[in-house]
């Protein structure tokens, strides 16, 4: 059966190293990749603006700009495509900042075998993947607590400490029965089905 071809895009300014990641991944002969190359930060940017696409290689150094340049806007701009930076150096410092940066993925040039390349894109795929939905799990947290009035979100973060109604009341100085008159507000904007989807709701939006 014939698989539908990745939309790949390969942010290199080495030509030589360009063509080598094109013909390392034609050798994956279970995936299928239909590449687009650019050689600088801001061509790939305006490329991620303008297409979509399901994977993205980025070489670590382009034109004295590190890949921490392109995978910032990518976070800012919420898109979710699994990265793969690569790079000539052997340098956990490099590995350690772009993967805080966003990437998913570390790959050295001379590690480009098939094998590797393999792991590197499930891996990434697999994160990016998991990353997109905590990120779908943190804004629908945030759109219902957003439809809480002021009070109502205090409340809630009360909750999510794991206070009780008596102890909320204690904390801002009201009637017991206010706050559970509060919380029943709360249940029903937020459509909770329990305290425990409230404390779930308010540590996701943190």
């Amino acid at each position: 059966m014939a698989t539908q071809a990745l939309r790949t895009l390969v942010v290199e300014d080495d030509p030589d190293h360009a063509d080598l990641l094109r013909l390392e991944l034609a050798r994956i002969k279970e995936l299928s990749f239909d590449v687009a190359q650019c050689a600088t930060c801001e061509e790939a940017i305006d490329r991620l603006n303008g297409d979509v696409f399901d994977l993205v290689f980025i070489d670590y150094w382009l034109e004295g700009q590190t890949s921490e340049v392109i995978l910032d806007r990518i976070r800012d701009a919420g898109q979710g495509v699994p990265v793969v930076v690569t790079t000539g150096a052997n340098d956990e410092y490099i590995a350690a900042s772009v993967t805080r940066a966003g990437a998913h993925r570390y790959l050295r040039k001379d590690d480009m075998s098939v094998p590797l390349l393999r792991e590197a894109i499930r891996d990434a795929m697999h994160d990016a993947q998991a990353t997109s939905e905590e990120a779908a799990e943190v804004r629908d947290a945030r759109e219902r607590l957003d439809r809480l009035t002021p009070r109502e979100l205090q409340i809630a973060h009360l909750i999510g400490e794991g206070l009780l109604s008596k102890q909320i009341a204690q904390r801002i100085g009201c009637t017991e029965g206010t706050v559970n008159l509060h919380r029943s507000h709360i249940m029903q904007k937020t459509q909770a089905r329990s305290v425990a989807d409230v404390v779930r709701m308010v540590l996701r939006s943190a």
